[in-house]
């Protein structure tokens, strides 16, 4: 057999075994893409972000709100296309709820913003993995 083709099949063997073991994980994905997006031209504060998560009129003790920065994984999600989470200029915070029950994300949205308020850093500051899930 040919060297050529001998190499071909081993390295689409390979690849095939590298893909496998990636996405054997059993995480779910999120895909970026789909998740809406908000330009503010200003700061986005603390109070910007509750005001958000009390108009989804969460379920206590069933949905659970996140903010998350710098992060690859959120809950039991992967997140795909992390280069959408960067936007020149701005800085960039996903913001979510968690549905247990559903095991699904209920609410998500990405917002860029020229800076953070205070509150916000001090709350980004008890990140984990670069989440903070919120009372």
């Amino acid at each position: 057999m040919n060297s050529g083709v001998l190499f071909f099949a081993f390295a689409a063997v390979a690849a095939g075994v590298v893909y496998y073991l990636y996405n054997r994980s059993g995480k779910k994905r999120i895909n970026l893409l789909d998740i809406p997006k908000e330009t503010i031209e200003g700061d986005i504060t603390m109070e910007d972000i509750v005001g958000i998560f009390k108009s989804q009129n969460l379920e206590k003790g069933k949905e659970i709100p996140f903010v998350a920065q710098n992060t690859t994984e959120i809950f039991n999600f992967k997140i795909d296309s992390e280069g959408i989470l960067q936007k020149d200029g701005y800085q960039t915070l996903f913001i979510g709820v968690f549905k247990e029950d559903i095991d699904s994300l209920s609410f998500s949205k990405i917002i860029f913003a020229k800076g953070f308020d205070d509150k916000l850093l001090d709350v980004l500051k008890k990140s984990v993995n670069g989440v903070v899930t919120l009372s």
